[in-house]
């Protein structure tokens, strides 16, 4: 899959689209394809400086922001949820 990945703190510039592993959601979990997401401030705070919240570089930031996505997968104890 591909993700926005912050390499180090710092301006925009430290964003690169990477290729990283697929996930594979556990029990109670769910995967989503996200086909578009926001930016929020809190990741523009993160991206300049993520230790405030605890990250560190490499990361993938956005945690928070408004997705459009689908469902591929729901975890095996994910049973309120469907694929699609």
């Amino acid at each position: 899959m591909r993700a926005m990945v912050v390499r180090e703190f710092g301006g925009p510039e430290q964003m690169r689209l990477t290729e990283v592993a697929d996930l594979v959601p556990g029990p109670g979990q769910l995967l989503v394809a996200v086909h578009a997401a926001g930016v929020n401030p809190v990741d523009a705070g993160n991206r300049a400086d993520g230790s405030w919240a605890g990250l560190s570089a490499p990361c993938i930031l956005g945690m928070t922001s408004p997705v459009s996505s689908t469902a591929p997968a729901p975890g095996s104890a994910a049973w309120r949820l469907a694929t699609g």
